[in-house]
């Protein structure tokens, strides 16, 4: 279960008595799904989907939600985002990312908009504990682990919050500006990832007021004939945009770019993110109707829901921009009325879209009624913790395989431990792909009873696989950078010192590995219960 405990620690000597109260959160060990309906009602209409609650007790979470396009579910987009466990900078920046126009899309409560509102103005100060020395972010906090498309990406986030009125922390963002104004002015690169970055890079300078107009130039130059990169070519046409240079712009993104798609080794390489940019540059070009038919198709092409923390996240900010701005026609009188609890709610909608949270939800209860003249796309959002020990083993791309050794290399089963006993955890992951694959999480839960001594590397020449480490009481979390199937660097084997510090019966959860931008890769292991003897 879930919630709060309360534990009491009273004290007394003589005639003083002392008392204490401590609450402490409960926390599951499993990671939170989500399951989600829709349907299109039309006027008159009514649904009733009889979803039951799931989840463990305490973890149910429901929410109503009116859609402005199909598929497309604001809340279920943030909820995951925020429930994401990693913490790279990509990562920290996407979850407020699509908070930047949420309000404009939905209405919120006051305290939720503030939340928002402190949300935003928090990353953009917990950016400057990723900024290097010369201005540049790395990619994780505190390292000098560099990958240059999280680095724009984090400057995009901070453009888009300085045009919402936010004030961006100086000297952080003016020395994140100079870097990136000197990057532009020098750059003489040729590979296709690097002119797709400069293209950014040279839209994000001219938002910020600080255009290279010769380097915008030269780049132009250079992809004038080049259809082979739509990304840069619509980047580029955006920068030229924003200096009002039109007939510039139109030639750039005629109508070959934005029909193309483009390969890369960067995230961007995502269909996703490259038909997101190009709906992007046709609602700057003032093509809003091709931009609207451009996102519909999108989301009934692509499951977003199941895609990287980068796709969700644009996804979210592109789309609720694109319908702040116009785009979700209100033509039609939209009500609804929503029968949840004894009292029945009217609700009349006047933003382009619209959640209802359900705390008191009862499936039997539960309906809705189209009660004005437009056809509604609505969904329900179910939210839980599955049960321990009901988690599927899967792999795909990905190979995850652990055992358990005492400290003399000796196999250890770990359904029956005796109080104290140190051991060893060892894991192996293995890229199956003919693919390397970069930005590698691994996730290694711990029973409630045990104590992590240390992490290593099974082998120390494996150092270099390695990007990041972090651990937590009861976790580990471990970055990686695989070679391709068949190579020495296709495969990692770490190993965990730990200690079964507390007696009792306890979980242990299941383990994963997942690629963090192909999220499709992944393999686990699951969990199994074990005891600690006194």
């Amino acid at each position: 279960m879930t919630g709060v405990s309360t534990l009491t620690i009273r004290a007394s000597a003589g005639n003083l008595q002392s008392e204490e109260v401590i609450h402490l959160p409960l926390r599951a060990p499993n990671a939170v799904q989500q399951r989600l309906l829709s349907q299109l009602l039309q006027p008159g209409d009514s649904w009733q989907p009889k979803a039951e609650r799931f989840g463990i007790a305490g973890s149910n979470e429901q929410w109503l939600s009116v859609l402005a396009l199909q598929n497309f579910n604001l809340t279920a987009y943030l909820n995951a985002l925020s429930d994401y466990p990693h913490g790279c900078v990509e990562q920290s920046t996407s979850r407020v990312l699509p908070l930047l126009y949420a309000g404009q899309y939905q209405s919120f409560s006051p305290q939720q908009l503030d939340k928002m509102t402190q949300a935003i103005s928090q990353q953009l100060k917990y950016l400057a504990g990723y900024q290097l020395a010369d201005g540049r972010f790395a990619y994780w906090r505190d390292g000098g682990y560099y990958v240059e498309w999280a680095d724009l990406y984090a400057g995009y986030f901070m453009q888009k919050a300085k045009s919402q009125g936010y004030q961006l922390p100086q000297p952080m963002a003016g020395n994140w500006l100079n870097y990136q104004k000197n990057r532009a002015n020098q750059f003489a690169g040729r590979g296709d990832d690097d002119l797709t970055l400069q293209s950014l890079r040279l839209w994000l300078l001219a938002k910020a007021g600080a255009p290279d107009q010769g380097a915008m130039n030269r780049q132009r130059d250079v992809l004038r004939q080049d259809h082979r990169l739509p990304m840069a070519r619509s980047w580029l046409a955006l920068a030229y945009l924003e200096q009002g240079q039109q007939a510039a712009a139109r030639e750039l993104a005629d109508s070959k770019t934005l029909a193309a798609s483009q390969a890369s080794a960067t995230a961007f390489s995502s269909p996703l993110i490259q038909r997101l940019v190009r709906l992007q540059t046709q609602q700057a070009l003032g093509q809003d109707s091709a931009a609207m038919q451009q996102a519909q198709d999108l989301l009934n092409d692509v499951n977003v829901a199941g895609g990287a923390t980068i796709e969700q996240a644009l996804a979210a900010q592109i789309l609720t921009e694109l319908l702040s701005n116009g785009g979700a026609s209100q033509a039609n009188e939209r009500r609804m009325t929503v029968i949840s609890t004894a009292q029945p709610l009217d609700i009349a909608l006047s933003q382009p879209g619209y959640t209802l949270p359900l705390p008191d939800y009862q499936a039997e209860q539960f309906k809705v009624t189209n009660t004005g003249s437009a056809p509604l796309f609505i969904s329900l959002l179910r939210q839980g913790i599955p049960a321990a020990g009901t988690e599927q083993e899967s792999s795909q791309g990905l190979r995850l395989t652990r055992h358990f050794t005492d400290l003399a290399g000796q196999p250890l089963q770990i359904n029956e431990l005796k109080q104290g006993t140190d051991f060893i955890a060892w894991v192996s992951v293995e890229n199956t792909t003919a693919d390397t694959l970069s930005q590698v999480a691994l996730t290694q839960l711990f029973a409630a009873g045990f104590e992590l001594r240390s992490a290593m590397l099974a082998q120390e020449e494996q150092s270099s696989a390695v990007s990041y480490q972090k651990t937590g009481d009861d976790r580990l979390y471990t970055y990686l950078d695989l070679g391709p199937a068949g190579t020495k660097q296709a495969k990692v084997v770490l190993k965990a010192t730990l200690n079964a510090t507390y007696a009792g019966r306890f979980y242990l959860p299941l383990w994963s590995v997942q690629s963090m931008y192909k999220p499709q890769l992944q393999s686990t292991v699951a969990g199994q219960w074990l005891e600690i003897l006194p």
